[in-house]
């Protein structure tokens, strides 16, 4: 009687492995037919050669030119604006209004407004008013924008990164007849 319980026991055992084993089987199987067949996978279909060539009429390639020439082109406004005696902030400054209150003075001049084309990663170098030096400015492939000031001698005076526009920076070491200097960087407004 032994014998028959313990020879049950090891053929319920055999029987639970087997289950599992067919089951192992049959997801290594699947397994192994989305790896290797590509059309079963959710990945969209590939297209044959004469396919692309039908969809690439003249209208569709200048579109895609024209992209090109504005992911590779980026136009900003560059702004310069010195603190004041008397005056409050103008009103083309408005926007920048809460900036500007916290940079040390409540009175403000709009110096110079230039529109730079930044072509790429490539630098521009913007001159400052009053000989104080250059901006150096450049907008990487992640649309980061980084102005390095240096002053006529070429000594750095400090590095500014942001991903944010408008980026508004004031630096202490940059003064304008003793009053304090704001290098303003925006996006052009939209039409």
């Amino acid at each position: 009687m032994v014998n028959f319980m313990y020879g049950k026991k090891v053929n319920h055992l055999i029987l639970l492995q087997g289950v599992y084993m067919r089951k192992l089987l049959l997801s290594g199987f699947l397994l192994m037919m989305f790896a290797f067949v590509p059309g079963l996978t959710t990945a969209p279909p590939l297209l044959a050669a004469h396919d692309l060539s039908l969809s690439q009429t003249p209208e569709i390639k200048h579109r895609q030119e024209i992209k090109l020439r504005q992911v590779a082109e980026k136009k900003l406004r560059v702004l310069h604006v010195r603190g004041n005696d008397s005056g409050d902030i103008p009103e083309k400054l408005n926007k920048y209004k809460r900036y500007l209150r916290r940079a040390g003075t409540q009175h403000w001049k709009l110096l110079s407004e230039k529109t730079v084309t930044l072509k790429g990663t490539k630098t521009q170098r913007v001159s400052l008013p009053g000989k104080i030096g250059q901006a150096i400015i450049s907008v990487d492939a992640k649309k980061v924008a980084t102005v390095r000031f240096v002053d006529e001698k070429g000594k750095s005076l400090g590095t500014y990164r942001s991903s944010r526009f408008p980026l508004v920076i004031v630096n202490q070491r940059l003064k304008l007849d003793g009053q304090p200097y704001v290098f303003i960087l925006d996006q052009l407004p939209k039409k």
